[in-house]
């Protein structure tokens, strides 16, 4: 694999919240009060990728130093609970990216790191794009880096901020009427 790690790892950490994979479906979710960012996304090119179909994820520091002891979850859309998916160590040996979790014909994968994490979703080995070589239909890989403790989630993507403003709003109402059902309810078990 022809993958530059360390210069995918300062281009995030200039830049966090680069997903040049977004075109493809491709969408980092940001978790409230995450313990671990997605600082970057990286569609691997045919030369990097060399047929393989993997998600690559690097754990780093405010520095861009690998985290070692990290654990790669994952799921995808239309998983069973009789289909396994294993957590998945990152613990590969410096000068390769920390782990890796392959994307199987088919399928669409949401990876995170375990414990409070950002998560990226719309991770597929045949995105709608024509094949070239090194990517071809069910070969195509993905760098995921997640960096710890970086505070503040990122800006909404689009700039349109008033999305997400009504989003805030219809939850803050849900929150409040759900109290209020619950006061009520305990308020019924108080007189019995």
């Amino acid at each position: 694999m022809g993958l530059e790690l360390k210069s995918y790892i300062q281009k995030f950490l200039a830049a966090p919240g680069t997903n040049d994979a977004a075109a493809l479906g491709v969408k980092i979710v940001s978790t409230a009060g995450a313990d671990w960012r997605v600082i970057g996304v990286h569609h691997l090119s045919g030369a990097e990728n060399v047929g393989n179909r993997n998600v690559y994820i690097e754990p780093v520091d405010a520095q861009g130093k690998r985290i070692p002891g990290c654990v790669a979850e994952y799921t995808w859309e239309g998983k069973r609970d009789d289909e396994p998916a294993p957590p998945t160590a990152l613990d590969k040996p410096p000068g390769e990216v920390a782990g890796n979790i392959p994307i199987s014909a088919g399928q669409v994968l949401t990876v995170w790191l375990r414990g409070t994490s950002d998560k990226v979703s719309g991770l597929t080995s045949s995105p709608d794009i024509p094949d070239t070589e090194g990517n071809t239909r069910y070969h195509n890989s993905y760098l995921v880096v997640f960096q710890r403790g970086t505070g503040a989630p990122p800006s909404p993507p689009s700039g349109d901020c008033a999305v997400y403003v009504a989003r805030i709003a219809r939850l803050e109402a849900t929150i409040k009427d759900v109290t209020t059902r619950l006061e009520a309810v305990i308020a019924l078990l108080k007189q019995a």
